[in-house]
């Protein structure tokens, strides 16, 4: 899914900054939110899309992060 995003996102001419994992491998998933945050935060990026099992952890941490 993530990989279909990213394609069509850079389609429609937008610039994509990948600083999730590219395995299938268990992961933290707070770390990624939290870095997604920091990069809207600080003006780095417009917007972030969190992707995840249920979406569930991505969104409370980002939320978190973003207050």
């Amino acid at each position: 899914m993530k990989c279909r995003i990213t394609e069509n996102l850079e389609a429609l001419g937008h610039s994509v900054v990948n600083v999730g994992t590219d395995d299938r491998t268990r992961t933290h998933s707070a770390l990624f939110a939290g870095e997604v945050t920091k990069l809207i935060n600080q003006g780095k990026v417009e917007r972030g899309i969190l992707i995840c099992g249920t979406g569930v952890g991505m969104s409370i941490c980002a939320n978190i992060d973003l207050a």
